[in-house]
């Protein structure tokens, strides 16, 4: 019985040092994986710079016959602390930026550059129209386009752009606002962009069968049919 009952005092010390185990498992496991995440963030970060570094070196060295060109701001060499421009973004400039959402419009651009303490800030206002696809009938369709945006630029010895704040090589003091323009322009298109009602090119029963797909009262209504 002795026996018996020193083996049973030994067992809460067995189940410990399994729990022990299994912890230090977890506590690795965990690290590796937060590791993991890390290199991964990180990957992406270089990748998202590679592109922007790609794009403009293509936009200032490689662009279509310099059609991009005139979009140049030289903020080393403004003759005043404020200065305007003015562009119409037409078709050709949408096919010479090559973005994937905007392949023709007509837009009226003007910007106003602004030097302040230690940067600039450029306020771009747009308005128009450009042509995006129809979410529906999958036909082309004209969306108005009309914003008002700020981009803050300052200078440095590599080109950076962190979201908030694009930093330009000082040696050359110019920012190409092609990009910057396209991008102002897309994000003013809706999450879903489809035809004033009765403009569809679409079937009828195509158009109701979309409806149906994108509005959730009809899965409500097919629930209530099944039971």
């Amino acid at each position: 019985m002795s026996k018996v009952l020193n083996w049973g005092r030994a067992q809460p010390s067995a189940l410990n040092s399994k729990s022990t185990d299994v912890i230090c498992h977890f506590a690795i496991y965990d690290a590796l994986i937060t590791r993991l995440l890390n290199a991964i963030y990180a990957l992406k970060t270089i990748i998202f710079h590679f592109s922007l570094f790609t794009y403009h070196f293509f936009l200032y060295f490689c662009s279509p016959m310099g059609k991009l060109d005139g979009y140049k701001v030289d903020l080393k060499g403004l003759s005043s602390d404020t200065v305007s421009y003015h562009w119409q973004a037409d078709n050709d400039f949408f096919s010479a930026v090559q973005g994937p959402e905007i392949k023709q419009g007509l837009l009226d651009v003007a910007l106003r550059v602004k030097q302040t303490s230690g940067a600039y800030e450029l306020e771009f206002q747009l308005q128009g129209e450009v042509e995006v696809t129809c979410d529906r009938c999958l036909e082309p369709m004209s969306q108005p386009i009309k914003a008002q945006c700020i981009l803050k630029v300052v200078m440095g010895d590599d080109y950076a752009d962190d979201g908030e704040m694009v930093t330009i090589p000082e040696k050359d003091g110019t920012i190409n606002v092609a990009w910057n323009i396209y991008e102002f322009a897309a994000l003013q298109i809706p999450l879903r962009h489809v035809h004033p009602d009765g403009q569809c090119k679409a079937s009828a029963s195509d158009l109701i069968a979309e409806e149906e797909k994108n509005d959730p009262r009809w899965e409500a209504l097919r629930k209530l049919k099944t039971t």
